[in-house]
């Protein structure tokens, strides 16, 4: 007895679903439909399943009468079936952004309005049509691209929002499926064009292929799926060397111990990891590691708007833009509170001693005699050419430009640092550098102090 095709198709996309763990029954799916042969029968499949799901379709626009028949097909194929339709198109301007080809503007739009429309329905499910074959394509065009293991493994059944039922169905497959089943759908002339790389691929360069290995998709999806294990065996070990390396986090920025790095045998690996996750290109990444170990300061930022700075034997990723993103605050009186400031908590209390003996105080402390403030007191960012009476130095004093470059802050780091001063616009404390001389305590002082604790908020 022949195997009944409709039937093998809706169970292994079942069982797919089942061991991606894609999308649990009761939940609402909002499924990407162009018209095309694979939306449609991703559609059809998933309503044959049983899932509540909505349509969403994007109209470019870019092919005149052809594309409103394919807005036509699918929003009376909706009506049919009672389904919910939604429908969108780009701006009249989409397509002059330069440095970007119009398939990934358009893509990128498309994936906008669904992550926006996604988010009006309750957070459903983004459910794409993407298949076997478009995997085979992913994988060949990111071999071209340079793109790593990531792109060796291909499209993820789950990214994000984003869904993809289909992804170990073969175009044929889905071809028979839906003439069995009498699917409606409507072929875009642009596909048999080989005017875009992807069409290249798929009309001209995959059939030699065929021809001289029959059968060698499936190789390619098997090793596609290999990648995939070794992607996230070595996410895994990555999340371990990023513990060993860090050495302090706040919300602004992350610090790498450089020394660590390269004195371990996956340095190598972390650092290039750690870039190409910032959006970093291997190239620059390259460069960057050639000159990690030089006592020169260096500063990239990535296409990503992400900055890195390398002074040895520090490392930073600052994960904010530059600048201090808070209100800096106020301290209106010599009393307990806890502040917010620029990623980091100051800690503030009132101690009373008798008989003060001097000792060493950390840098990341300050304090004085409370009776001898000028409140308000505030903070701020230091300014160039400004200069202080450091703590220690009797009747001098020093810029403090020169303070910062002697504590070894990078560039961003002293384009960040904070100064506290008071009403009469006095400097009390290069913030976890240094204090001044002027709020010495001396020595035997009974009274009432006001202490400043920074502490990083992990």
């Amino acid at each position: 007895m022949k195997p009944d095709l409709t039937a093998l198709f809706l169970s292994s996309v079942r069982d797919f679903i089942s061991q991606e763990n894609l999308f649990p029954k009761e939940e609402k799916l909002l499924c990407a439909v162009s018209g095309g042969v694979d939306s449609m029968v991703l559609v059809f499949t998933l309503l044959e399943l049983g899932y509540d799901l909505e349509i969403a379709h994007y109209n470019y626009g870019l092919r005149g009468m052809d594309s409103d028949a394919d807005e036509e097909l699918v929003l009376t194929w909706a009506r049919q079936h009672q389904i919910p339709f939604h429908r969108h198109s780009p701006p009249s301007d989409f397509r002059t952004k330069p440095g970007i080809s119009l398939q990934e503007e358009a893509r990128n739009l498309r994936y906008q309005w669904m992550e926006s429309l996604s988010e009006e329905r309750n957070n459903c499910h983004i459910v794409l049509a993407h298949h076997a074959d478009d995997q085979v394509e992913t994988v060949f065009l990111n071999l071209l691209r340079g793109t790593g293991l990531a792109g060796m493994r291909g499209m993820l059944p789950a990214q994000g929002k984003r869904k993809r039922p289909l992804l170990e169905k073969t175009r044929a497959e889905i071809l028979a499926f839906a003439q069995t089943n009498s699917i409606p759908w409507r072929e875009d002339a642009s596909n048999a064009k080989t005017d875009y790389r992807r069409n290249q691929l798929r009309h001209s360069i995959l059939p030699q292929l065929q021809e001289l290995s029959p059968g060698f998709e499936r190789a390619v999806l098997r090793n596609a799926d290999r990648f995939r294990l070794y992607e996230s065996t070595l996410e895994s070990q990555y999340q371990i060397l990023e513990t060993a390396f860090l050495r302090t986090e706040s919300p602004e920025k992350r610090t790498y111990d450089l020394p660590a790095v390269f004195a371990h045998p996956q340095g190598p690996f972390f650092f290039f990891e750690s870039l190409k996750k910032l959006g970093f290109g291997w190239d620059e990444t390259t460069q960057l590691w050639q000159s990690a170990s030089s006592e020169e300061s260096i500063e990239r930022r990535s296409a990503d708007g992400i900055l890195t700075e390398i002074r040895f034997p520090k490392w930073i990723v600052w994960k904010s833009g530059p600048g201090v993103s808070d209100t800096l605050p106020f301290i209106q009186k010599p009393e307990p509170a806890v502040l917010l400031l620029s990623g980091q908590k100051l800690v503030l209390e009132i101690k009373a001693v008798e008989g003060f003996i001097p000792a060493s105080m950390p840098a990341n402390q300050w304090m004085a005699d409370s009776s001898k403030l000028v409140f308000p007191l505030s903070f701020r960012l230091w300014k160039e050419g400004e200069v202080f009476q450091p703590f220690g130095m009797k009747g001098k004093r020093k810029q403090i430009s020169d303070l910062l470059t002697e504590a070894g802050l990078t560039k961003e780091e002293k384009y960040r640092q904070l100064i506290l001063e008071d009403s009469a616009g006095t400097i009390l404390w290069v913030a976890g550098i240094r204090s001044s001389e002027l709020t010495r305590i001396p020595e035997g002082f009974s009274g009432k102090l006001l202490v400043i604790e920074i502490v990083e908020t992990n």
